[in-house]
């Protein structure tokens, strides 16, 4: 296994995954996050995107809840740098759906 050190080690290693394993990460990602976002429709989200057996139907669902939930913004109980990184989170989940 690969030791990641940095955000470049990080990228490169998630590029070197399939499509699936990718969504599956990101997934895995948001829900460490979770705790800080008091969004039920993040979870759902994430509930799609860490099944692998996910349907087209089922993703684009999803890809259209993180949208929705990204446009209105974090709703973080904590500091502006935990909210940014669950904007990201959001965001990484987003680009990992799109069928």
């Amino acid at each position: 296994m690969t030791r990641i050190s940095n955000d470049s080690d990080f990228g490169k290693a998630i590029e070197s995954l399939d499509f699936d394993k990718q969504r599956i990460v990101a997934g895995l990602f948001v829900d460490n996050v979770l705790g800080l976002y008091n969004d039920e429709r993040i979870t759902r989200v994430t509930d799609v995107a860490m099944n692998a057996s996910a349907s087209d139907d089922e993703l684009a669902s999803a890809l259209q809840t993180a949208r929705a939930a990204a446009w209105r913004g974090p709703a973080c109980r904590s500091t502006p740098k935990t909210s940014a990184q669950v904007t990201k989170a959001i965001s990484s989940i987003k680009s990992c759906l799109i069928i």
